[in-house]
């Protein structure tokens, strides 16, 4: 895979969540109302992950960059920056609710590892995701830790 394929990583904003009421004044936009969509399929595309938080796919604690490739209905190859070789996994995908995505992956080698990743949109292209490996016990997420994702412009 060329580097063509991995496009710099760009660091997501908040953007504010205002509506036009049909009168024509703006009104605030409950929190839960999502503004922005998850892609409906994921086949053919790329994302980038960026994580600190420690249960983010092979998290040590530290900065974690990971490049994902899917390159099927039910396929993806994925890249922990400076965690070794390319891997594959296999893959499903869910639009759950509205703003909202389930990928749950099973990965192939060395050792087959399920695991979830709960996407939520900030943008049409950003948002922030968490993870999860069923059967462990659930972690609320800190404020300070950091789990984004973006899917990358197809070329």
């Amino acid at each position: 895979m060329s580097t063509s394929t991995w496009p710099g990583l760009v660091i997501l904003a908040a953007a504010t969540t205002l509506t036009a009421t049909a009168a024509g004044t703006a009104a605030a936009r409950p929190a839960d109302t999502p503004t922005c969509s998850v892609p409906r399929e994921l086949t053919g595309k790329d994302l980038i992950l960026f994580g600190n938080e420690p249960t983010a796919p092979g998290a040590s604690g530290a900065d974690m960059l990971t490049f994902v490739h899917v390159t099927g209905p039910d396929s993806l190859r994925y890249l922990i920056v400076g965690a070794g070789p390319r891997r594959e996994a296999h893959y499903t995908y869910t639009v759950s609710t509205p703003g909202t995505a389930i990928l749950a992956v099973q990965t192939a080698d060395p050792r087959p590892v399920p695991y979830t990743l709960t996407l939520r949109c900030r943008t049409e292209t950003t948002g922030d995701y968490s993870y999860s490996v069923p059967g462990a016990p659930t972690r609320h997420p800190r404020p300070d830790l950091t789990a984004a994702y973006r899917v990358a412009p197809q070329h």
